[in-house]
């Protein structure tokens, strides 16, 4: 056994980054924590047990997060850890839970499992809330190529999912732990026969009805209504920290270059990724209205893009409609959930010396509501939810956006900071449960990729890619986006009550906790129970 720290750490990792994009083995999340959990019924010692999960959750979040190196590698390692911490915690009641469940009856049995699977969901939650929020890459997004399992968001939320999949995990973990004790316990009676456990039943249950929830699902999606053609821009402009009127206007020049090819598609409007025109403001400069004005004008096309915006010397991250006749239309979208560090110092009145670490000397203000826009296609008007940047990581901004009434959703993203590996994909992953949640197509532009749509139902309908297949180009596409009209007007459960299911976790957890305390109280109290710390 003084191996098992290290096969559990190293099958734990492998796991969890197969799970997720860009590998994309999504088929690994049915047994990612499973080796850990069969550890956690041999009752290691609490030192060890703890060490090795940390540790596996940061070089984990370490390989995932790569691509954060391009912007900071210390912040990699931080941030790598932070989220360990949360793994960290789930680990300790599943170290305090998994004992139970061999020795437990049916219902406490299943109450305990529910209960490991009830703490991965809360943990998540408050990781999408604590300190600043990063909900990145919840488990849910492990499934953002196979809709088959997404569909139950609609009520639950991705924390639905998450749960399915741990409580699958810990079922089959069960399930052989059962089968080692009966081969133990009953090698003298070849006859005996082990029964097929409650616990399993159940998970089989829950996996086999996403896939016909999914079905049905697929019926419902029928007939469709087309909305919009729209064209995607992919500008690929480099980052830019502080102004340089060289690189500033050969960026102009290819964002005007590449919009201006579109200029023979049969399009309702062309659509820009965020901050399109670099550091310059859309609104406060004169110049730059004008600007985009005129190739609107030119094009003779409505744009909506993302651009800044200076407002009595308050900067916002914003999106706009430009419009071919009345140029530049208000009100415009305001950012709602800045990137810390990037756009806003956290904690700055409380720890004024943070500012020492942060590279830009601005701060941005933070829009206050969902502001719609409204874009037309030849038939009607259509009301968008703004999205910018990496807000739709977190689903009370899409959710907001949606119960104010938008008929769909738009990212616009500056995903040049991820480099050319994993996390463009990683961040449509998230767009993916954003539509199946709230039912609503989501149209994504990014600043290099990924750029495309996403109906309904998680469905990926089209990727913007060269020649060559990749996301990761300068250039441009056309889409052309469809909904379904059974979601015409309406709004699914998890919009209209939010996080529920969460709460219904927590409960479920107390419960399950509170349970393993009086069935320790009752062993301690028993002669001949076998307990052992």
């Amino acid at each position: 056994m003084r191996k098992a720290p290290l096969i559990v750490a190293v099958l734990t990792v492998f796991l969890t980054v197969a799970a997720f994009p860009p590998f994309n083995f999504s088929s690994t999340a049915y047994i990612f924590v499973a080796p850990m959990l069969y550890w956690a019924c041999h009752r290691p010692t609490w030192k060890v047990w703890l060490w090795t999960n940390f540790l596996s959750g940061w070089l984990s979040w370490c390989i995932l997060l790569i691509w954060l190196r391009h912007v900071t590698v210390g912040g990699l390692l931080l941030l790598s850890a932070i989220v360990a911490l949360f793994y960290l915690a789930w680990s300790v009641c599943v170290r305090w839970l998994m004992p139970c469940i061999e020795s437990a009856n049916t219902l406490r049995r299943i109450l305990a499992i529910a209960g490991v699977a009830s703490a991965w969901v809360v943990l998540e939650w408050i990781r999408g809330w604590i300190l600043t929020g990063f909900p990145w890459l919840p488990l849910a997004a492990s499934q953002w190529e196979r809709p088959v399992m997404l569909q139950m968001s609609q009520w639950t939320g991705s924390g639905g999912i998450a749960f399915v999949l741990v409580f699958f995990n810990v079922s089959i973990v069960s399930f052989i732990r059962r089968v080692q004790r009966n081969r133990i316990e009953k090698v003298d009676d070849p006859g005996v026969r082990l029964s097929f456990p409650a616990e399993l039943l159940i998970a089989v249950v829950l996996l086999f009805g996403q896939v016909m929830l999914y079905t049905e699902s697929i019926k419902e999606a029928l007939p469709t209504e087309p909305m919009f053609r729209v064209g995607l821009v992919q500008p690929k402009a480099p980052i830019l920290l502080h102004f340089d009127n060289d690189v500033v206007r050969e960026c102009l020049a290819e964002l005007k270059s590449e919009t201006k090819k579109l200029a023979t598609e049969k399009m309702d409007f062309i659509l820009w990724p965020e901050t399109a025109l670099t550091l310059l403001p859309l609104v406060g400069d004169p110049y730059m209205c004008l600007w985009a004005s005129e190739l609107a004008k030119e094009l003779d096309c409505k744009i909506l893009g993302g651009a800044l915006a200076n407002v009595n010397k308050n900067w916002f991250n914003a999106l706009y409609v430009i419009d071919p006749i009345l140029g530049v239309k208000e009100p415009f979208y305001a950012k709602r959930k800045l990137v810390p560090f990037g756009e806003y110092v956290p904690f700055e009145k409380e720890l004024p010396f943070i500012r020492r670490f942060v590279p830009y000397e601005g701060q941005f203000g933070e829009g206050v509501e969902p502001t719609l826009l409204t874009v037309f296609s030849r038939t009607r008007g259509w009301e968008v939810g703004g999205l910018i940047c990496y807000e739709d990581v977190f689903p009370s901004l899409a959710r907001a956006s949606v119960l104010a009434g938008a008929d769909w959703l738009v990212v616009v993203t500056n995903n040049g900071w991820f480099g050319e590996e994993g996390g463009a994909y990683q961040h449509a992953a998230h767009s993916v449960l954003r539509a199946v949640e709230n039912r609503r197509p989501v149209v994504r532009c990014g600043n290099a990729g990924w750029s495309g749509w996403i109906d309904e139902y998680g469905r990926i309908r089209k990727i913007i890619t060269d020649a060559s297949g990749t996301i990761y180009f300068r250039g441009n596409g056309v889409i052309e986006v469809s909904r379904s009209t059974a979601w015409a007007g309406r709004t699914t459960f998890y919009t209209r009550h939010g996080d529920i299911f969460v709460y219904v976790c927590i409960a479920l957890l107390g419960l399950s906790l509170a349970v393993s305390v009086m069935n320790l109280k009752r062993a301690f109290r028993s002669q001949d129970t076998g307990f052992r710390t």
